[in-house]
């Protein structure tokens, strides 16, 4: 193993943020840019590579999804950091809810609606991780 190999990490913030529920591994287009994300595995000198979605329910002037690509060599980082970040901004139009989404008056009215039961309605952006107190059920 060597040693006195100091690491050169390089991030990318990008301008966009998505509430986790546009931007899950199993649906497009994360599915692939997560994939891209692993090929780095194979690139010669390359540590690790990380996508990070931000976390869009928080009260916080800096959060936005960003890229963090680890490497022995700056170049090497810089490059594959940069491949990324354009790859995630192209399909940026893409992500979507995968659930079906309504302001809550039209979802009251699609419940009503609905022949299927039971019928669940949640606020996603209401819960303890997104900084909800959980102490009502409100």
């Amino acid at each position: 193993m060597e040693t006195g190999i100091l690491p050169k990490p390089e991030m990318i913030c990008l301008p966009m943020l998505f509430p986790g529920e546009m931007a899950t591994t199993c649906i497009e287009p994360l599915r692939s840019l997560m994939g891209e994300v692993e090929t780095t595995d194979e690139v010669e000198g390359l540590w690790c590579a990380s996508y990070f979605n931000g976390m869009a329910w928080v009260d916080a002037p800096h959060s936005r999804a960003s890229l963090v690509v680890v490497s022995e060599s700056r170049i090497i980082a810089t490059r594959e950091a940069r491949r990324l970040a354009k790859l995630f901004w192209d399909a940026r139009g893409q992500f979507r809810f995968e659930e079906e989404t309504a302001v809550p008056e039209a979802a009251l009215d699609l419940a009503a609606a609905s022949n299927c039961a039971p019928v669940f309605i949640t606020d996603s952006g209401d819960n303890l991780t997104a900084g909800a107190p959980g102490d009502s059920i409100w």
